[in-house]
């Protein structure tokens, strides 16, 4: 495990990580690293559950393989430069509850696979610059409790999807400042 969060720690965290396979957990939120997280950022480690890297100055795109890990629960990335689309299509996982992306610079729209998610219980895409329409395959994640895509506004949020009546779980949900 390594826990390095709030620290004002620098450097690349690029490669930092690559050889090691065996880390579990990984919180290195609120330093001040840099680098770009890409197809080689810990890949291989399989037995990752925790992974934040929140308020930093990361950039580049969130790599498919982060969805794959078979025992990651939390991913959080929020609070840095991270642009592109979220991964598509999103591979089926049972593991993952907790995905926060807010507040970085991701484009393009929430894809169906999103569904594939099967365990989440919190979903943050809020403060980004995603767009298209809000996929009616969320409502299919019955098991989600915290949603928020606010201040997303070129997302149409339009009609809430119909399938949302099957979030019967959720407590909360923004979609302030959408379209």
């Amino acid at each position: 495990k390594i826990f390095l969060d709030d620290n004002k720690l620098r450097g690349n965290v690029s490669t930092m990580f690559n050889n090691m396979l065996n880390i579990v957990d990984i919180f290195l939120e609120d330093n001040e690293f840099t680098g770009e997280i890409g197809a080689e950022f810990i890949a291989g480690g399989t037995g990752l559950t925790r992974l934040d890297l929140s308020n930093n100055n990361i950039t580049g795109e969130i790599p498919m393989h982060f969805f794959e890990y078979a025992n990651l629960t939390v991913l959080d990335l929020h609070g840095n430069d991270i642009t592109g689309s979220l991964p598509e299509p999103i591979p089926t996982n049972e593991k993952l509850e907790i995905l926060a992306l807010h507040q970085n610079i991701l484009s393009g729209s929430i894809p169906p696979s999103i569904s594939n998610l099967r365990v989440l219980l919190h979903l943050d895409l809020a403060s980004n610059v995603i767009d298209g329409e809000i996929p009616s395959e969320l409502g299919m994640i019955t098991s989600l409790r915290y949603l928020f895509l606010a201040d997303n506004r070129n997302l149409v949020n339009g009609p809430i999807p119909q399938t949302f009546a099957n979030l019967t779980n959720l407590e909360e949900l923004s979609l302030k400042s959408t379209r």
